[in-house]
């Protein structure tokens, strides 16, 4: 009975127990093992609409590493939260905006090439700061993971594709998609809706 209650908790996402959670991605970045870009593909479910007609719509649903923050106080742990209100980066996806330094639009943000130097120096009413807060936070997570698996060959592919933020363009991604279709699934991008 417990292990239907705990089925159910984690089908209805009511469960902490985990370290992973459900996240739709939309897209994958695909790299060879230096991390040098090689393609770029949309991910793609079959749902049903309305009238029973079957249907293809871009973003799968995957297990993806949970980030959760916890609360210490005298060694112990007070809470555990999910990642709803304070914000943790996720490992190995998120927005454009939090994995490219110059995000989804060509121009670049000001020092988006010294990511790690430049937060620091931001004040709280630059317009750029919460995004390059997010980048800085994203990038670190994904250089620790290879100094922790230096053996790890995907780590370490993904760690060398992001090392070089002039390399590093969302502009360079080869969109399969031309025309309004294209300017509608860039505005979607800007707002952070594919993953």
């Amino acid at each position: 009975m417990i292990s239907e209650l705990l089925q159910n908790a984690q089908t209805s996402g009511l469960s902490g127990w985990s370290s992973l959670r459900q996240r739709d991605i939309h897209w994958f970045i695909e790299l060879d093992k230096d991390g040098n870009l090689v393609g770029f593909s949309s991910t793609v479910r079959v749902v049903e609409t309305s009238r029973g007609e079957r249907k293809e719509r871009r973003g799968k649903t995957f297990s993806a590493p949970a980030n959760y923050h916890m609360q210490w106080k005298n060694e112990k742990i007070q809470s555990v939260c999910t990642n709803d209100s304070n914000w943790l980066p996720d490992f190995l996806c998120g927005p454009a905006d939090e994995i490219f330094p110059g995000g989804v639009a060509k121009t670049p943000l000001p020092c988006s090439d010294g990511v790690i130097e430049a937060t620091p120096m931001l004040n709280k009413k630059h317009p750029h700061r919460q995004r390059l807060y997010k980048l800085r936070q994203w990038r670190r997570l994904i250089f620790r993971a290879e100094r922790h698996k230096p053996h790890n060959k995907i780590i370490r592919a993904i760690a060398n594709y992001i090392r070089s933020p002039h390399k590093l363009r969302f502009a360079d991604l080869p969109l399969p998609v031309e025309g309004d279709e294209r300017k509608q699934l860039l505005e979607s991008f800007e707002k952070g809706n594919e993953y």
